[in-house]
């Protein structure tokens, strides 16, 4: 590094470059991928004692370094309203946020171009890792619930599980998952096309990118107002939003989409700008902002 070089880096990375860049004129910029690391190490250790885990949320070594990293933070790189109102309650002024969307591959999310099976069972969806940072134990307690009422529903989840969450998975053995693993965009995107509604119920995420790929492939969106992705959400038009931990509301919003979307013909893209997302928009946004902080030259 030089002297008036700016660094960016996610939590707990570059701490020393950090404070050496601060010292020799250049800012900091955290990537905040995550709400701050003293909101996601409390609502996660209370989610890992509610099911007796034994691990912690992250290594502590690391939440120390995180945490640690704060003090050289000039600038906060949020991607949702939820990330940044946990860095304004500790204290962050609004002056240091800057909003930072992360774009989709809208070419490649999309919505099918033919009218929905009427023949498919309601089929629900949840992609990436399963954890309890995710809400996975709510998710399959919902399910349980919709069962009973639409016998032949589906739940597709990728096969990507934390060793927090195995033990809660053997309580639902009872209920039919469809797994399959972590696939490429463009199958990941006709796996999100074969299905109804997508539901993350978690507990803490920055901005969940899977949520945005499947409203852009015309799924609604069911979610908590920890995902980020809440920002985005209509109730009524692209899904709901419920509360963290309550897999009876969770259920409910299940129910009220089913006959919606069991009965729609040909889907239609249910971000409400997907222009937000775009790579285009991510670059001028993020280079506006730069400018208005005289970060960088105006000619750049």
């Amino acid at each position: 590094m030089k002297p008036g070089d700016h660094i960016i880096s996610s939590y707990g990375y570059a701490n020393k470059s950090f404070e050496w860049a601060r010292a020799h004129g250049g800012k900091t910029f955290v990537d905040a991928g995550n709400s701050h690391p003293a909101n996601f190490w409390e609502i996660l250790s209370v989610e890992h004692a509610r099911w007796n885990s034994s691990q912690p949320p992250v290594a502590l070594y690391h939440y120390r370094r995180s945490l640690a990293m704060m003090k050289y933070v000039d600038y906060v790189l949020s991607p949702s309203t939820y990330v940044t109102n946990s860095f304004l309650a500790q204290g962050f002024s609004p002056s240091r946020i800057l909003r930072n969307i992360y774009p989709v591959d809208l070419n490649c999310f999309a919505p099918s171009k033919a009218p929905r099976p009427a023949s498919r069972p309601l089929t629900l969806i949840s992609t990436g890792m399963l954890s309890l940072r995710k809400g996975t134990p709510y998710l399959l307690e919902a399910f349980r619930i919709v069962r009973k009422k639409i016998p032949d529903a589906r739940l597709l989840l990728t096969s990507q599980v934390q060793d927090n969450v195995k033990h809660v998975l053997r309580k639902y053995s009872d209920i039919r998952i469809e797994w399959l693993p972590s696939l490429p965009h463009a199958q990941l995107a006709e796996r999100l096309r074969d299905a109804d509604i997508f539901v993350l119920p978690s507990l803490e995420e920055g901005l969940a990118r899977t949520v945005i790929e499947a409203m852009a492939c015309g799924l609604p969106a069911i979610v908590t107002p920890n995902t980020g992705a809440n920002d985005w959400i209509v109730s009524g038009q692209n899904g709901e939003v419920v509360p963290i931990r309550n897999p009876g509301a969770l259920a409910e919003a299940i129910l009220e989409w089913a006959d919606r979307v069991r009965g729609a013909g040909i889907r239609q893209n249910m971000l409400q700008s997907p222009e937000e997302f775009s790579f285009e928009h991510f670059r001028k946004c993020f280079l506006t902002q730069l400018r208005e902080k005289k970060l960088i030259d105006e000619s750049n």
